[in-house]
């Protein structure tokens, strides 16, 4: 729009007009005449009112002091911007009352003007202002906007000059005295060229330009004076001629004679010189040299390239740094290998790359495959297949196999041709192709001083190819995965002895015993790598039957220690004593004598004898919840009385109560992991045991155990803060 004419201010009207409203919300340019006063040209605001207030401000005219706004840029030439216009800004800049209310109807939110200045004159300015709330200019606006001023400028200069021009030929023929001064004084290099393209008068200017004194061009064609470059300006100059149409700010890169072997850049435009009559007399041409301009360009184009590069590193540095984030996020959700292999690979799978591998030493020393990802199922199980029928081996020359053994990670040019090498087979070489790989790292998987195996990841379908820092960062991402291997194979291990000592802490099986039925349950709380401190018993001595529930505190291998203390001190005072406050004597004087009171543990014991068919139970407790009796009809009551902790004083108290059983009648012993079941502020307590335990009338002992369970575990999402410990005794069942 702005070469398609050179009546400037109509130019600059539909500049105006178009940067509404994809620039601003209103526009002007303020052009500087030639004799020297101001020309607005703007454009209505699309808000009626916001007009109407433009229009009133127009009354208080514009600052000429140059200290502010327009006057200033036009007197510095350096750009003004406001991303934000706060209403203190406003209240500064008001002239009055008036003109406060009428800028807070108007109530801009930003605003740029830059300067209009072409060929290193400031030609005027050009005002952009959003009244948008949150379109605030930045950076990147105030480019686009000195660009756009840039090319109205030089439409208005390139326009000016035309007009100049223009009138040198009136001038011509009023004056030639006038010619001569406008030509010896003129700041851009100017020539004539007669029909048939000869000089006939050039300025010093452009004699400078060219490299030839002024009279060495009369007479003389392009081609002559400028060797190098004459042939392409004089098709230049031909079609001018020929259309009668100027060629304007027409950019062209050369040598002249003024410095031989130094290319320059010149903005020359080429218009036709109109006789009276209106024939064509000849060529005139506008010359500015723009080398340096052109190269500041260059150069900031430059430092843009840099700054995008560095932008792009960044961000590239900024994904390696999310991925090993989120992958170290992903390992610690699971101590399952599988699981966290299998959420690793769609993490890597596409982020980094298209193929996800992972290969495992087995206890044999072969090579397993354990892990494969890629967004197509089909060939994932193609990948799998290969693993299955052609495993790498620790004697391979490269491959897995060679990380594996030689611990140093491989960055692969063409991963098809390195696995074709190392599986020579006309099947594998088949399966290998079919996958498409292209580039690829095989990294090792180091932990603790072992190497577990070895991570692939490959590119495919993106077409990516990978380099040193992807080496590095799939190196960092396997060794971070070989430590999460590592870790859950440790935890499994610790778990498999945690489940095995406590096994060796409870009965294997509850014994058979006559007009009873026993029903007990288990479960610690967590994944169960650790002991817990919960422990029941169910044995004969002397023709009565005990039962015994009890809670140490901690858990691991002290809590191991003082559970089995606890739970054979108590089998072995049975064979002497019938009481069962007595018993917890002897394992409080147990506990006392070899912890000194920093090991204890709360304990229930009852002793069950069945006499003529009737079943009696005498209980004693010692610091844990008293156990409960169901009876057949639904009522439920507290059996026992509360009594010291075994294993903190030296002078316990424990009391023994008796209570006879009816038939159906069940006993219900428990540890606190049951009742202090908690989900938000909400626990389960006795209370609600007891309630639970009396909808449960009429239930054999095995099912009463096991709702309870499961009522405790549902309440708390079905992971259990505290271990659980049941057991239950009915009688008249056996």
């Amino acid at each position: 729009m702005l070469a398609t004419t050179l009546d400037y201010e109509a130019t600059l009207a539909n500049v105006v007009r178009l940067a509404v409203p994809r620039v601003a919300d209103w526009c002007a340019v303020d052009i500087v005449t030639p004799d020297g006063s101001r020309r607005t040209i703007a454009g209505p605001h699309p808000d009626p009112e916001k007009d109407r207030a433009l229009r009133e401000l127009e009354r208080f005219g514009r600052d000429t002091t140059g200290e502010v706004g327009v006057a200033r840029v036009m007197r510095t030439g350096v750009a003004d911007v406001r991303s934000k216009i706060t209403d203190a800004e406003l209240r500064a800049g008001a002239r009055d009352e008036e003109h406060l209310a009428l800028l807070r109807e108007l109530d801009p939110q930003s605003f740029m003007i830059v300067p209009l200045v072409a060929r290193s004159r400031t030609l005027g300015a050009m005002i952009f202002i959003s009244t948008t709330p949150g379109r605030g200019y930045r950076s990147e606006d105030l480019l686009f906007a000195e660009d756009l001023a840039r090319r109205c400028a030089l439409a208005v200069d390139n326009a000016r000059l035309y007009a100049e021009a223009h009138e040198a030929q009136r001038a011509e023929r009023e004056s030639l005295a006038l010619l001569d001064t406008l030509f010896g004084t003129a700041p851009v290099g100017l020539g004539f060229l007669d029909s048939n393209l000869r000089f006939v008068r050039v300025n010093d200017k452009l004699a400078a330009i060219n490299g030839v004194p002024p009279h060495a061009h009369t007479g003389r064609t392009v081609a002559e004076v400028l060797p190098d470059m004459g042939p392409s300006v004089l098709e230049v100059l031909r079609r001018v001629l020929e259309t009668g149409d100027p060629i304007v700010d027409m950019e062209l890169t050369g040598v002249t004679p003024a410095a031989p072997g130094l290319t320059r850049t010149w903005m020359a435009s080429y218009y036709p010189v109109l006789a009276a009559e209106g024939t064509t007399i000849g060529v005139g041409t506008v010359v500015v040299d723009i080398t340096d301009r052109t190269r500041a360009e260059e150069e900031r184009a430059r430092l843009y390239e840099a700054e995008r590069r560095a932008l792009a590193e960044a961000e590239e540095e900024r994904r390696r740094v999310s991925l090993l984030a989120d992958a170290s996020a992903v390992m610690d959700e699971s101590l399952d290998h599988e699981i966290t292999l299998g959420n690793l690979g769609h993490l890597v799978v596409p982020r980094l790359a298209d193929w996800f591998v992972v290969d495992l030493v087995a206890d044999d020393r072969s090579i397993e495959r354990v892990a494969v990802t890629h967004d197509d199922p089909v060939k994932a199980n193609e990948a799998w297949e290969l693993g299955r029928r052609f495993p790498s081996a620790l004697d391979r020359e490269q491959g897995m196999g060679a990380v594996i053994r030689t611990g140093e990670p491989a960055l692969l040019g063409d991963v098809s041709e390195l696995f074709t090498a190392e599986f020579p087979g006309e099947e594998a070489r088949a399966m290998i192709s079919g996958l498409g790989l292209r580039s690829g790292v095989i990294a090792p998987l180091r932990a603790r001083g072992r190497i577990l195996g070895a991570m692939a990841v490959a590119t495919a379908e993106s077409g990516r190819e990978f380099g040193e820092r992807d080496l590095a960062l799939v190196t960092e991402l396997a060794r971070r995965t070989a430590l999460a291997l590592d870790n859950a194979r440790l935890y499994q291990d610790r778990a498999r002895v945690a489940r095995t000592l406590q096994a060796s802490l409870l009965p294997a099986d509850l014994p058979e015993v006559p007009g009873l039925a026993l029903a007990a349950r288990y479960r610690a709380a967590g994944e169960g790598n650790d002991v817990g401190g919960d422990f029941y018993d169910v044995f004969e001595s002397n023709g009565s039957w005990w039962a015994v529930i009890g809670d140490v505190c901690g858990k691991g291998a002290p809590a191991a220690a003082v559970t089995a203390q606890a739970r054979y001190t108590i089998r072995a005072a049975a064979i002497r004593e019938d009481l069962p406050s007595r018993i917890l004597g002897e394992l409080n004087d147990a506990l006392v004598r070899q912890h000194g009171g920093d090991e204890f543990a709360t304990v229930a014991l009852a002793r069950l004898d069945t006499v003529e068919g009737r079943t009696r139970i005498t209980v004693a407790v010692g610091g844990h919840p008293l156990p409960l009796l169901l009876r057949a009809d639904g009522a439920v009551e507290a059996i026992g009385r509360p009594g010291t902790v075994p294993g903190i004083v030296m002078e316990p108290e424990f009391a023994d109560i008796s209570v006879e059983l009816g038939p159906g009648d069940t006993v219900l012993l428990f540890t606190d992991g049951v009742t202090e079941a908690r989900v938000r502020s909400w626990e389960l307590g006795e209370e609600g045991l007891t309630t639970l335990l009396a909808s449960l009338a009429g239930r054999d002992a095995d099912a009463i155990v096991q709702v309870i369970v499961d009522t405790v575990v549902a309440v708390q999402g079905g992971d259990p803060r505290d271990d659980i410990a049941l057991v239950a005794l009915q009688a008249g069942a056996a």
